[in-house]
């Protein structure tokens, strides 16, 4: 089991049932964010990871929110987006683009807009501090339940080789 059975009772005491809201909770986790994203990209349509020198790293899966905007002012449109979106103040978005402003220019990139905010329904960060932390967000009206069971059953991928 990837993440502890105590965390999943933690996060679904503090999620509860469906909300009128969008609700983020935040539980310590020894999970990497590279290790979560393995284990279950293939669960869900979207999956994120970044890293940099410093140990800072964020994995996400799923969205639990997500807007995207073209031009040449995609940028203040996604965080205007985000900003007024009603979303608890301590989400994290994954943010991805293209250089054109109006989107990919090859077929190669097909599927990809000219930029995109999306915030997970499950995510796992490293700050600075090192210390992982994971972040499950469910969507206005929604059940944790669907991301609760897949937490559940979530096993440690296979070692890279």
């Amino acid at each position: 089991m990837l993440i502890s059975s105590d965390d999943i009772r933690s996060l679904a005491t503090a999620l509860g049932g469906v909300s009128a809201t969008v609700r983020t909770v935040v539980v310590p986790t020894s999970v990497h964010p590279l290790q979560f994203v393995r284990s279950a990209a293939h669960l869900f349509g979207r999956a994120f990871f970044f890293s940099e020198p410093t140990g800072r790293a964020f994995g996400g899966l799923g969205a639990a929110w997500r807007a995207t905007a073209s031009g040449p002012d995609r940028f203040s449109l996604l965080e205007e987006e985000l900003s007024t979106a009603g979303l608890p103040p301590d989400v994290e978005a994954a943010m991805g683009f293209s250089f054109s402003e109006d989107g990919p220019k090859s077929d190669l990139w097909d599927g990809f807009g000219a930029a995109e905010a999306c915030v997970p329904e499950i995510a796992i960060s490293v700050s600075n501090s090192g210390k992982p932390q994971l972040r499950v967000t469910i969507a206005a009206g929604q059940s944790s339940d669907r991301v609760l069971s897949v937490l559940a059953r979530l096993v440690e991928p296979d070692r890279l080789r």
